[in-house]
């Protein structure tokens, strides 16, 4: 347990005052994944070794809803004397609404009664040995274990028990209450595991690679990306170890990393997780600002979960450590979810008049058919991506902007724009836009300039009757301003496809 052993030692000492009938309760707090359950468990060991009689549970949120159950874990993780099984009995037939042994149970059990039969159960236990109760993840513990662990602290002043719980940093009121009331007692202490400092990442990647020494630019590389979270410290050296063939003096970022990311954003609270998805989605936009603007959330709120999510090793400030870490969790979007915050995301960069290329990005992401106000937003940045050399993601803009609610003239203007980048990146993939453009000028909604390119690509992929048809009805309506044009197109066709222009009657 690197840079534990002090934090190790407090808690023994707690232990020892606790086995003389000054009775603690230790709270073990700290980010997700900074080793909480690994230090409990490794003290629970230790108490065990040394006499104590050990009682353990792990609540979990999908057992939330099971009355007692984390007691029930507690009283079945050792074997306990007759006297107190029998009690046992009856309150987890009390809990369970069947009554105890014989049926001596009340049929309709009060909650009072349960929290007092157990209390009483695990008092008794602490009078032939030292007790330690140790419950992992308090936090989801179902609401009358908590009451008992609550009652249970306010009894244990002058017996021998240990009370050893683990609880992550969260925004839960639920967790806040327990928190509070804990804290009530004087015999409360609190152990906080922060995340490991450069040294702590030192010590582990040598111990993890078996090598006396660590390269400094590794050890500090590690502790950027994990934030001296021990998890993901691990994960880089497992990715490290796989990919020590490859080039280069930097960490390997692979799968290992990608998963251990998203693992511990799980393991944080909804709102956190919430938070991280907007920052994901809103990448180098992403401050605390546009976050609560893009999910809802009080300014506060959003700045006290990315607190959390830099306590995980997540992100720093409201940016994610590494770009893998932000496209995993862009990849774990739910695909209803990630368009819809794709969309808001288009109207939070529009109002911080972010450049036209962002908001269009956003909407290429999300997928849905553009609100009206976004075609022209999505035509003027395919123009400015194709003028910077993107032509994939001009196309991808105007393939989208042509799924909006349009008027037949403005779907023919932007299928001439499509076919326009399609020749460049490939003439002889547009002939679907060619298509819609003929019949679009058959019936009287192709501007004259976007005619005479019609005429020209129609030409080049060797359709010259209908480029002389287009041709035909573009000369007809070409206005003086597009003379030039028409004089160009045919000088050009008479050089290169005379064809055309002996089909034009």
């Amino acid at each position: 347990m690197f840079e534990r052993s002090k934090l190790f030692e407090r808690l023994r000492h707690y232990y020892l005052e606790s086995a003389r009938e000054r009775g603690k309760v230790v709270l073990i707090s700290g980010g997700v994944a900074t080793g909480k359950t690994e230090f409990a468990y490794r003290f629970a060991q230790y108490a065990r070794g040394s006499g104590a009689l050990l009682l353990n549970a792990t609540a979990s949120a999908q057992d939330r809803s099971v009355r007692m159950g984390v007691v029930g874990q507690l009283f079945s993780s050792a074997d306990l004397p007759p006297a107190v099984a029998q009690v046992v009995e009856d309150v987890t037939g009390l809990a369970a609404g069947t009554g105890g042994a014989g049926g001596r149970a009340p049929a309709d059990p009060t909650e009072d009664l349960l929290v007092q039969r157990a209390c009483a159960a695990l008092l008794k236990l602490a009078r032939s040995c030292p007790l330690v109760i140790a419950v992992d993840d308090v936090h989801f513990a179902d609401e009358t274990s908590v009451r008992t662990l609550l009652a249970l602290q306010r009894r244990i002043g002058m017996a021998r028990v240990l009370l050893l719980l683990n609880q992550r940093d969260s925004a839960d009121r639920r967790q806040a209450r327990l928190r509070a009331e804990l804290t009530r007692q004087p015999y409360f202490r609190l152990i906080r595991l922060e995340p490991l400092s450069p040294e702590g990442v030192k010590r582990l990647i040598e111990a993890d690679l078996g090598s006396p020494s660590c390269p400094a630019h590794l050890t500090t590389e590690f502790h950027r990306l994990s934030g001296g979270n021990p998890l993901i410290v691990r994960a880089l050296i497992d990715d490290h170890r796989a990919g020590r063939g490859r080039r280069g003096r930097g960490p390997v970022i692979g799968g290992s990393f990608e998963e251990t990311v998203l693992m511990c954003l799980h393991r944080h609270d909804a709102g956190a997780v919430r938070t991280a998805r907007a920052a994901a989605v809103l990448g180098p936009r992403a401050t605390a600002e546009t976050i609560a603007r893009l999910t809802g959330e009080p300014d506060g709120t959003v700045a006290a979960a990315l607190e959390r999510l830099e306590a995980g090793g997540l992100v720093q400030g409201p940016q994610f450590r590494h770009p893998r870490a932000r496209s995993a969790v862009l990849r774990d979007l739910p695909p209803d979810l990630s368009a819809a915050l794709r969309l808001r995301a288009a109207e939070v960069l529009e109002s911080e008049h972010a450049p036209l290329v962002e908001i269009a990005a956003q909407l290429v992401q999300a997928g849905s058919p553009p609100p009206a106000r976004y075609v022209h937003v999505l035509e003027r940045a395919a123009q400015q991506e194709c003028a910077g050399g993107d032509a994939e993601q001009a196309v991808r803009c105007l393939r989208l902007a042509l799924r909006g609610r349009l008027s037949d003239r403005k779907a023919a203007s932007l299928t001439a724009s499509l076919a326009r980048v399609q020749w460049l990146m490939n003439p002889t993939g547009m002939s679907e836009q060619l298509d819609v453009l003929v019949a679009a000028d058959a019936a009287g909604h192709l501007d004259p300039v976007d005619a005479l390119m019609t005429v020209r690509a129609l030409a080049w992929v060797g359709r010259h009757a209908e480029a002389a048809a287009v041709l035909e009805r573009a000369a007809g309506r070409t206005v003086p301003a597009g003379a030039a044009d028409l004089r160009l197109t045919v000088a050009w066709l008479r050089r290169r496809h005379p064809n055309v222009l002996t089909a034009v009657t």
